[in-house]
């Protein structure tokens, strides 16, 4: 009789042992916490690599604003190393600050039908307009839309470094598109802005002006100086000057928007940009005042 209590509460145990580790998995099921998917439809930020964008020590180095972040300020120094290589001096800048690894030469030329402008090869290390436009123009979520073919400048549906209005503006000369594709490949228009009077010895100030969770302005005061030696002044005189005065300063305003995408510039410029765009107002300093004095040639 023992034995067969014994053998009936055995069975009975083998039945019970399933139900209760089915029971016991779904508990612990039930505490295990779901998966966030609220912003699952949200863009991943995007920023850019040194790979992306290589930077030298000096662009590295470069004074950026103390009150915004160090992903902010890596942003900054990004968009400025960039923004003065297209823009400062020569539009074939990129050619001289961002190098082919071949060390190409030779330039093919290419004139668009109707235009009265020849552009040429670049010889930067982004050669093929998909390189460029990777770096000029990422689109971070979707897709993105390229130029037709000899056409202007096109971005995708969010850019590396400035926003969607910003850029294309930048690429403008008033005449014709900078940068354009053609045949998969990145053209220049070639073109100089003139001399360059900014002394970078003197650092740049920066005065916040306004921040909200998705916008910062902030002004960026930088400093002049003429750069040759100025009548009866020797070339050691001159870098002295240079090391520790400045003629005039000009004050331009720089605009962070918060995009889907990340933080992007939406007004931004270089101290030589500005020069060049507010030349004529230098504080009582006449243009006369910097040649008039210069050494003869």
């Amino acid at each position: 009789m023992l034995k067969s209590n014994i053998k009936r509460t055995s069975t009975m145990m083998k039945r019970l042992f399933p139900t209760a580790l089915a029971v016991l998995l779904l508990l612990l099921a039930g505490c295990t916490a779901k998966p966030d998917t609220s912003d699952q439809s949200k863009p991943a930020e995007y920023y850019l690599t040194d790979t992306d964008l290589p930077l030298d020590d000096a662009a590295r180095l470069r004074a950026a604003p103390g009150f915004l972040t160090a992903e902010q300020q890596t942003l900054y120094r990004q968009a400025f190393a960039l923004y003065s290589a297209m823009f400062d001096g020569e539009t074939t800048g990129i050619d001289d600050a961002f190098p082919a690894a071949d060390g190409q030469a030779e330039y093919d030329e290419y004139t668009p039908d109707g235009s009265d402008y020849t552009y040429i090869s670049s010889h930067s290390r982004w050669q093929s307009w998909t390189d460029f436009d990777r770096v000029a123009a990422v689109a971070a979520a979707t897709s993105l839309v390229y130029a037709a073919a000899d056409g202007p400048l096109l971005f995708g549906d969010a850019y590396a470094l400035f926003t969607d209005t910003f850029w294309p503006a930048c690429n403008d000369d008033g005449n014709a598109p900078i940068y354009i594709e053609h045949d998969g490949r990145l053209f220049i228009l070639d073109c100089a802005y003139g001399d360059q009077y900014y002394n970078s010895n003197i650092p740049d100030e920066f005065t916040l002006t306004a921040r909200t969770n998705d916008r910062i302005d902030f002004t960026v005061t930088a400093h002049y100086s003429y750069p040759y030696p100025r009548r009866d002044e020797t070339e050691a005189e001159r870098d002295e000057r240079l090391e520790t005065s400045y003629e005039y300063t000009r004050t331009y305003p720089v605009t962070l928007i918060y995009t889907d995408a990340g933080w992007r510039f939406d007004a931004f410029t270089t101290p030589n940009q500005a020069d060049m765009q507010l030349l004529g107002e230098w504080d009582g300093i006449e243009e006369i005042d910097f040649y008039g004095n210069a050494s003869s040639p």
